[in-house]
C-alpha cells in the first residue's frame, strides 16, 4: 500500500488535543509517497485509522486522514491480531516482537537491522 502526504495537521473536524491545539506531524512531508508497513484501527484514536511510516531510523504513526492513498493493494507481509477490546493490529511479523518500537526509536542495534531488512523488502515489494 502507498500513500501520498496531503497534510502534516489534522483537518479542523478532528479533534485536537485537551487544550484544542492541532496536532502537527513535522516528521512527514507533504508532497512526498510512503510505503505504508502497517496500519492501526481504533475506537477513539485521532482519525481512527493509524498508518505506520517508515523514516530513516524509525516507525512514524500518523492518521490515515493525512493521507491519499495512491495503491491501494495491501503488503503481503501484514499479519492481523486484535489488541485491547475495539482495536486492529496490521502489521509485519517484525513489529509483533516485544517492544519493537521502544526497542527500535532506541537505537537497538538488532531491532535497527531487522527494520532495515523490513523497510527494504517492503518498499521493493511496490516498485
Amino acid at each position: 500500500m502507498k500513500v501520498f502526504c496531503k497534510a502534516i495537521q489534522l483537518p479542523n473536524r478532528e479533534t485536537g488535543n485537551e487544550l484544542g491545539e492541532q496536532r502537527v506531524w513535522s516528521h512527514l512531508e507533504i508532497g512526498k509517497l510512503y510505503t505504508v508497513m502497517g496500519m492501526s484501527c481504533g475506537i477513539g484514536s485521532p482519525g481512527d485509522v493509524s498508518l505506520e511510516l517508515p523514516d530513516e531510523y524509525y516507525v512514524i504513526d500518523a492518521p490515515l486522514c493525512l493521507f491519499d492513498i495512491v495503491d491501494e493493494r495491501p503488503s503481503r507481509y501484514w499479519r492481523t491480531r486484535k489488541f485491547g477490546d475495539q482495536g486492529l493490529h496490521l502489521w509485519p511479523e517484525e513489529f509483533y516482537i516485544e517492544y519493537f518500537h521502544d526497542r527500535l526509536s532506541d537505537f537497538d542495534p538488532e531491532l535497527t537491522a531487522i527494520y532495515r531488512e523490513l523497510r527494504t523488502r517492503m518498499e521493493r515489494e511496490f516498485d
